[in-house]
């Protein structure tokens, strides 16, 4: 999710390189269509999700089924930032964050965990930060939902690993990408 730019392109690019079968999931589909076809090797799609919308999902997931047979692995990748102090955080932009950063991550997974219970073996990835351990200012939505992410990864880990699904959370640090580069540009 959230792979047609990006650290999420990245992790398309890096899983193509070594054999994968790629789906890019972007709310821009033209990009996710681009993107997938500019991946190393053959035969990956590019399809518009919004994460935060079930019938999206529901026909992208679908979609990649049709496609490939099956789901081996998921990334959650798709986050968003809002940068406030807490006390000006307006309740609309606090609730974006939270639908798009944890909700969309706990969905999907279990979206595509109906297939790989089946399958009786997957890997969920998904995607915190730096800033599920320490707070950075003007980051309290954000810093929230990468928490919870790792909370919600370890839970569902519990739940699914007797189905031989896997799920880990991997928090980067910064890195050099269109969000970054505007966000340093605006002094944020």
């Amino acid at each position: 999710t959230g792979g047609g730019q990006g650290l999420g392109l990245s992790t398309a690019t890096y899983m193509a390189k070594h054999g994968a079968k790629v789906a890019i999931f972007d709310l821009d589909e033209a990009n996710a269509v681009s993107e997938a076809a500019n991946l190393p090797g053959q035969g990956h799609i590019g399809l518009r999700c919004d994460v935060t919308n079930a019938s999206e999902r529901t026909i992208a997931i679908q979609s990649v089924i049709d496609t490939f047979g099956t789901i081996d692995i998921l990334v959650n990748n798709a986050g968003i930032q809002f940068h406030s102090n807490a006390e000006d955080m307006p309740e609309d932009k606090w609730l974006q964050v939270v639908n798009v950063n944890l909700n969309s991550v706990m969905f999907m997974s279990r979206d595509v965990a109906h297939t790989m219970i089946k399958n009786k073996k997957g890997s969920i990835i998904n995607i915190g930060s730096i800033a599920s351990f320490q707070a950075m200012p003007g980051r309290t939505a954000y810093s929230a939902t990468k928490t919870a992410v790792l909370g919600l990864s370890r839970n569902l880990a519990v739940d699914w690993g007797r189905h031989n699904i896997r799920v880990n959370t991997i928090c980067p640090g910064y890195h050099d990408t269109p969000l970054l580069r505007t966000y340093v540009e605006n002094g944020k």
